[in-house]
């Protein structure tokens, strides 16, 4: 539950960001074995933007989940990548 001062918001940006990390994490491994500047390279990077948008704006949050939802993420195409690299 959203109280008005927003104090329920925490909760729920962290669970978002959480799902949209784990969502990330396939695409970061994808876009670590294209080549730069490819159309897959780009699609794996801006398909799972295009998603935190339509996110933010289907729960009518607006900017409020903005910092969760970027670190998700950042970090989930970052630790894709990683573990490509690695692999």
């Amino acid at each position: 539950m959203i109280l008005e001062d927003g104090s329920g918001l925490m909760p729920l940006g962290f669970a978002l960001g959480l799902g949209v990390f784990v969502f990330n994490l396939p695409m970061g491994y994808i876009r670590a074995g294209a080549p730069r500047w490819s159309r897959v390279w780009a699609r794996t990077l801006y398909f799972p933007i295009c998603v935190d948008i339509a996110l933010r704006w289907a729960l009518g949050y607006g900017y409020a989940l903005l910092p969760y939802l970027a670190a998700g993420t950042l970090g989930g195409q970052l630790l894709g990548a990683w573990v490509r690299r690695r692999a």
